[in-house]
């Protein structure tokens, strides 16, 4: 039972926690059955809330809001709510919103979308290009995320055959991406790229100083 000076100090959500595991305690429940259950509510309501973000497009007023990151959030509450199949449409539905209709769609881009924004606004480039290529950057970038956690869920589900044919044309897309742009590294990449070349230089000239 809550004492009134115990109440008082408490704000009225952990007042309600409180009420709540006291009513569990009187119903016998051990410690461990309390902790699963305000897990479980947790859980429910998370999804809940996921929901919602999902059903109103959170992220298209929120910049805040991460598209992939909400998708793939509800899946994996849905799935340890023990609703797997529910998940996996959850990945697959958001597969769909990102404007490729076919089943199981992969564009993936992975080069830096800073690095090519930067050199398109020193060329001069035009802003709604910019814009829009951001855009396609943003969902590709979601629909790489999305597409490995539903592999990842699918071979969970002892779908391993869909698993590994989402993930053979997640590396297709890497290597095509490769082959059409061989200078997509990043800016870091390039830099290391540099430095190997450099030291294989010095050592080099230290080779030929000690021959001569």
């Amino acid at each position: 039972c809550i004492s009134v000076t115990q109440a008082a100090t408490m704000d009225s959500e952990e007042c309600v926690q409180a009420g709540e595991v006291a009513q569990l305690r009187r119903l016998g429940l051990s410690d461990e059955a309390i902790a699963e259950a305000q897990q479980l509510k947790r859980d429910k309501e998370t999804a809940s809330m996921l929901r919602f973000m999902v059903r109103h497009k959170s992220w298209e007023s929120d910049s805040t809001v991460d598209y992939a990151d909400v998708h793939v959030r509800l899946s994996a509450v849905l799935d340890k709510l023990v609703q797997r199949p529910t998940a996996i449409q959850t990945l697959r539905d958001g597969l769909d919103r990102l404007g490729d209709g076919r089943e199981n769609a992969v564009c993936v881009v992975f080069a830096s979308a800073a690095q090519r924004t930067t050199e398109e606004e020193e060329e001069g480039g035009d802003a709604l290009q910019q814009q829009q290529q951001r855009q396609r950057e943003t969902a590709a970038c979601a629909r790489a995320t999305i597409t490995l956690a539903l592999a990842k869920l699918l071979f969970r589900d002892d779908c391993k055959n869909d698993a590994f044919e989402l993930c053979e044309h997640l590396m297709a897309a890497f290597l095509r991406r490769l082959s059409r742009r061989p200078s997509s590294l990043t800016v870091h990449e390039q830099e290391d790229d540099d430095g190997d070349d450099d030291e294989q230089q010095q050592q080099q000239q230290q080779q030929q100083d000690l021959l001569h």
